[in-house]
C-alpha cells in the first residue's frame, strides 16, 4: 500500500509517499480502505513540532524524539471496512465508516486498521455527528 510517511519534524517537505506492507486484521481488528482524510490542524503541530520549548519537549518524549514514532500521520478518516479480524462482530466487510482516532496516527495511507469494539461502541454516536470536520473542533 502507499503511505505518507514523516520521516523527521519538520516543514511539509518532510513528507515522503512511500510503499508500506498492506495491514493485516489481528483479534478484534478490522482494516479499512481509506477513501478520504484530511490534514487536521494537529497533524501540523505533530510533523512541525510549532509548540513552545516546554511542550516541544514533553511531545518529543512522548511522540518520538527526532521523528514520529509512527511515522504515517492522520487520525480522521472516511473509508469501508475491507476485511475483519477473528472476533471483530461490530462491523462488516463493504460497510462504509467514519472516524476520528485519538490513541494512534496511521491514516494517510490507502489502509488503516482499528479495533472493531472500540469504534462499534461508538457507531451510533459516529452516525449521528455530522462528517464536515467541525466536530473536530474547526469552526
Amino acid at each position: 500500500m502507499k503511505a505518507v510517511v514523516c520521516t523527521r519534524y519538520g516543514p511539509p517537505e518532510v513528507l515522503r509517499l512511500e510503499e508500506r506492507a498492506t495491514p493485516v486484521p489481528r483479534e478484534n481488528e478490522v482494516r479499512i480502505r481509506v477513501l478520504a482524510t484530511a490534514v487536521m490542524p494537529s497533524d501540523g503541530y505533530v510533523r512541525g513540532l510549532n509548540l513552545s520549548l516546554a511542550y516541544r519537549l514533553m511531545a518529543r518524549l512522548a511522540l518520538g524524539w527526532s521523528a514520529p514514532r509512527q511515522p504515517v500521520l492522520g487520525m480522521v478518516l472516511s473509508g469501508e471496512v475491507d476485511s475483519v479480524g477473528p472476533d471483530a462482530r461490530s462491523f462488516e466487510v463493504g460497510e462504509r465508516v467514519f472516524g476520528f482516532n485519538r490513541r494512534r496516527f496511521g491514516t494517510y495511507a490507502q489502509y488503516g486498521k482499528s479495533n472493531g469494539p472500540d469504534e462499534g461502541a461508538r457507531r451510533q454516536v459516529i452516525r449521528a455527528l455530522r462528517a464536515d470536520g467541525r466536530d473536530h473542533g474547526d469552526r
